[in-house]
């Protein structure tokens, strides 16, 4: 069986996981949307010379046969140090994409590489147009790091608010390797290591043999979405319960990024999203 995905956002992550998505055996047709209109080109310099069907978004009527949605949507640098407009600007950001994924009968999972992470999985969840399932690539908290039951580590996705990495010894560091994790680097992370965990996510939501990844889910009962340890296969994404202590460490160091996301000029401007 093959599917057919959307990527929306043509930045460095965007472009990664294009490149790696023209190689999957399990895809047949790419659609492609940025907002500074980069998929014209790279429609042009690709179709001759793909087995797969790159399209653009814009051509389309239709995303009803479309399974997967990958958001890597980045943000303007100017803003990046302006925390209340940069957060302000991501959720403007992924109402729109969430409309239009409504608008053309979108049914299937949203994957989401986009900062600021909680914020926009959690758009994505309290806009849920029958969206079968709606997550981010999970940002690790540092009693997961090492554990030997995670098919993949990733790290970073929280801007200024990650957890900051412990001093890794050689060993360590080949014990991890040799367990499958995926160590980013400031070299690396901004680029590779989120499409990597992209696709490492697709392989898992296609795959009957359940692992077990991070993700960060919406949590109803929170009022917002978090990174938590979670078994998931092509048939189920179930959260793996945590111990008491763990959990409210979490609730805790999301606080802060929740406050920013419910602040009093996003409940104003957009009341649409905060009435749901």
């Amino acid at each position: 069986m093959t599917n057919n995905v959307l990527v929306i956002g043509l930045g460095r992550v965007g472009l990664t996981l294009l490149s790696f998505l023209l190689n999957e055996p399990s895809i047949d047709t790419i659609a492609l949307l940025d907002k500074d209109e980069k998929e014209k080109q790279i429609i042009e310099d690709l179709s001759p010379i793909s087995n797969k069907t790159i399209a653009n978004c814009k051509d389309l009527d239709d995303y009803s046969s479309f399974s997967f949605a990958f958001i890597c949507v980045g943000k303007d640098e100017e803003i990046k140090d302006n925390r209340e407009e940069y957060v302000y600007k991501s959720i403007v950001d992924a109402l729109s994409i969430s409309d239009e994924l409504e608008n053309k009968r979108f049914k299937g999972n949203i994957i989401i590489a986009s900062n600021p992470h909680e914020s926009i999985v959690t758009v994505f969840s309290k806009t849920n147009h029958h969206f079968k399932n709606v997550m981010g690539i999970g940002t690790l908290v540092d009693s997961f790091r090492y554990d030997k039951n995670l098919s993949v580590f990733f790290y970073g996705l929280h801007g200024k608010r990650a957890i900051e990495e412990k001093p890794v010894d050689n060993k360590r560091k080949e014990q991890a390797l040799s367990l499958g994790y995926v160590l980013s680097s400031k070299g690396n992370r901004s680029r590779f290591t989120p499409a990597h965990s992209l696709m490492i996510l697709y392989r898992a939501l296609i795959g009957e043999e359940p692992i077990i990844l991070p993700l960060c889910l919406y949590d109803e009962e929170v009022g917002f979405s978090y990174s938590v340890k979670t078994r998931i296969n092509s048939s189920q994404v179930i959260r793996l319960p945590i111990d008491e202590e763990l959990h409210k460490r979490i609730i805790e160091s999301i606080e802060e990024t929740k406050q920013e996301f419910y602040s009093p000029i996003n409940r104003l401007s957009l009341q649409k999203l905060f009435a749901l």
